[in-house]
């Protein structure tokens, strides 16, 4: 009966495992696209627009309505590089008993402090 209880209990755990790590492949996957996006922004959009603000005689948009626009997507950019690398490094390195949480924000701590310091 023990032993029953006991493989019951074995098979439970590992389906939660499972679960858990089809999550943060999902988490990681969903970072992976998101930084994908922003540096889609930066490099198709802000950077050219930078460069035709400096260079046109008459530009179509001012450099500080630039900065309005875009003001934020390269902290953003920076910061969740950061934390797509963090978390991609605790994925291949798992310790299983490390929350995911606690070692990729624990270890982006000062990238996160300073994102929201300036």
């Amino acid at each position: 009966w023990r032993g029953t209880l006991q493989r019951k209990r074995f098979k439970q755990i590992k389906v939660m495992v499972g679960k858990r790590t089809h999550i943060i492949r999902e988490i990681v996957e969903t970072e992976r696209n998101y930084v994908a996006g922003l540096n889609t922004l930066v490099q198709s959009y802000l950077v050219p627009l930078l460069v035709h603000v400096a260079s046109a005689d008459t530009p179509l948009i001012t450099s500080s309505e630039v900065e309005f626009l875009f003001g934020g997507v390269k902290p953003l950019l920076r910061l969740h590089s950061v934390l797509l690398g963090r978390m991609e490094s605790n994925v291949k390195d798992r310790n299983p008993n490390q929350l995911f949480a606690t070692a990729v924000f624990d270890s982006s701590s000062s990238a996160l402090k300073s994102m929201t310091e300036t």
